[in-house]
C-alpha cells in the first residue's frame, strides 16, 4: 500500500496522469493476451504486422504518439 502512495506522490509531483496509469494496468494484460493468441495462430511469425492495415494502424500509432509529445512540448499552457 506504501508503494502506491509513493508511486502517486511521484506521479502528482512530476504531472503525471493517474489516468494513464489505471489504463496500462488494465489494458496491458489484455493486448499481451491477444499478441500471444496472435503469434500462436501464426506460429511465431510476427507476419501479421506486414499486412498493410496492420501497417496502416501502426503508423497513425506513432503519428499520434508524436503528435501528442510535440503539443505538450510546444503548449505554453502547460507551465506550473
Amino acid at each position: 500500500m506504501m508503494a502506491f502512495g509513493f508511486l502517486g506522490f511521484f506521479m502528482k509531483k512530476n504531472g503525471y496522469s493517474s489516468v494513464s496509469l489505471i489504463l496500462g494496468l488494465t489494458l496491458g494484460p489484455m493486448a499481451e493476451t491477444s499478441l500471444q493468441q496472435a503469434l500462436l495462430i501464426s506460429r511465431g511469425s510476427f507476419s501479421f504486422l506486414i499486412s498493410p492495415l496492420s501497417l496502416f494502424i501502426l503508423f497513425l500509432s506513432v503519428l499520434s504518439l508524436g503528435k501528442s509529445l510535440s503539443f505538450d512540448r510546444n503548449n505554453p499552457c502547460n507551465e506550473d
